[in-house]
């Protein structure tokens, strides 16, 4: 369903008005908006990661299981 200008106001009104702002802010603020798309992860970044994680909770390596290469 396509909305029309009317709605698509009230709609804008209420997400200002979630956020606390007024309608010129909000509109300011979604203006300004910069969108960047998440790169993809390369597998070993995440194995990475992985490892960073379980070395910051104090885990022994040697306790995970490992997927067979």
């Amino acid at each position: 369903m396509i909305m029309n200008e009317k709605e698509f106001i009230d709609s804008e009104k209420e997400c200002a008005s979630m956020l606390g702002m007024s309608l010129i802010e909000y509109k300011e603020y979604r203006n300004n908006l910069k969108f960047v798309p998440n790169k993809e992860i390369k597998e070993t970044e995440q194995e990475n990661r992985t490892l960073e994680m379980v070395i910051f909770l104090g885990i022994d390596k040697t306790k995970l299981k490992c997927k067979n290469n």
